[in-house]
């Protein structure tokens, strides 16, 4: 039996439950609250700075809010989800396909809807995603780019069709990864291109060997990931050059730092800078670190929590030694999944759904969010 939730009281907030049942079986994925409803303190977001000036100023390579004062009293929510314990695993948007755009002018706090770009453009991009989805039935996510020591255009209104820009697409699959790579002279160049055979098999493109590291830095959408994230940036930027670029929102800001390797599809949250380092290194070396992980990218929810336990139960951290080999829903909110772990052959877990937890949805917004949990037990 699982082990007896017991909630704890309201002063002491909610916190990771790692007790596990008597048969030592039960991996949880959870966290108990002191009541229904939990409130964080709002974040102060007034005259906040941070993206609004062209992002090569030097307002927006701060990682503090300009006001001094408001920013030392702030509690940020990566803060209090760090300080509470926040699971990490189950917490990654599944993604098949990731269409990467450099976008060098300001990154609103919905960049992707409220940007510069001709209507012409956007509308290739919204029905890029769509086509993939349909046509390849998986999952595509569009993010915009961009890298601080790129020279871009300094006004907010400038014309961007004059400049080269990167294009990527990139297959983060379980056994199929790859980046394909397209170097724009303009953006109307997208006009010309197959999205779908650009994710099917890199037509049109260039396939490069080469790695993608992303780290979340839009502070007009959620302040943790300016203040967070650029530090970790600028420090992978001077570590492994080319490969590492900004991104617009990934999701889970209250994980920030979060870190993206592509092509292999590995989330990370936490990842500040003195972690950071080491989980690329990881991922370069076709390794996994539980601890940070948030999940793989080409698994759903309870795909990566299952893998999880798998992964914690027979130490295995080597990339490439699970494979799934199905994913029931055996009735609603309970799970079963099937995987080929490297030396122990076939393996299945059972996944099922807990009671939602809520959270502060993001610093400036006091409003409640659920969030899913998960316990898993291996058959």
């Amino acid at each position: 039996m699982l082990t007896q939730l017991i909630a704890l009281p309201v002063v002491l907030g909610h916190r990771r439950l790692t007790e596990r049942s008597r048969n030592g079986r039960w991996a949880l994925a959870a966290r108990v609250s002191g009541g229904p409803r939990i409130r964080w303190p709002a974040c102060a977001v007034d005259n906040v700075s941070i993206n609004e000036a062209h992002p090569m100023s030097s307002e927006q390579t701060s990682t503090d809010a300009p006001d001094a004062g408001s920013a030392a009293s702030r509690r940020y929510c990566s803060e209090l989800a760090r300080a509470d314990g926040a699971v990490l695993i189950g917490s990654a948007d599944p993604v098949d396909v990731w269409i990467l755009l450099e976008y060098s002018a300001v990154w609103r706090a919905r960049a992707l809807n409220d940007n510069a770009l001709s209507p012409a453009v956007n509308n290739w991009l919204r029905n890029a995603v769509a086509e993939i989805e349909s046509t390849l039935a998986c999952k595509a996510r569009l993010l915009f780019v961009r890298q601080t020591e790129r020279e871009y255009t300094p006004s907010q209104t400038a014309d961007l069709s004059g400049r080269p820009h990167k294009l990527f697409v990139v297959r983060s699959g379980e056994r199929d990864a790859r980046v394909s790579a397209v170097d724009l002279p303009n953006y109307d160049a997208l006009l010309q291109l197959d999205a779908v055979a650009l994710a099917r098999d890199g037509t049109g493109a260039e396939v490069s060997g080469e790695p993608l590291y992303l780290v979340c830095t839009n502070g007009q959408r959620d302040l943790c990931c300016a203040r967070f994230g650029l530090p970790v940036y600028e420090q992978l930027a001077r570590l492994y050059g080319d490969s590492v670029w900004q991104t617009t929102h990934v999701g889970g800001h209250r994980y920030a730092p979060n870190l993206i390797c592509l092509p292999e599809g590995v989330v990370y949250g936490f990842a500040d800078t003195a972690v950071a380092p080491a989980l690329v290194q990881a991922t370069r070396s076709a390794q996994l670190d539980l601890e940070y992980l948030r999940g793989r990218s080409c698994y759903s929810a309870v795909g990566q929590v299952a893998e999880h336990t798998l992964r914690r139960h027979f130490g295995e951290r080597r990339l490439g030694a699970l494979r799934l080999l199905g994913e029931q829903r055996l009735e609603p909110g309970r799970w079963r999944l099937s995987f080929e772990v490297a030396g122990q052959g076939r393996k299945q877990v059972h996944v099922r759904e807990l009671a939602p937890l809520l959270v502060q949805a993001s610093c400036g917004d006091d409003a409640s969010k659920r969030l899913s949990q998960y316990a898993a037990e291996l058959a």
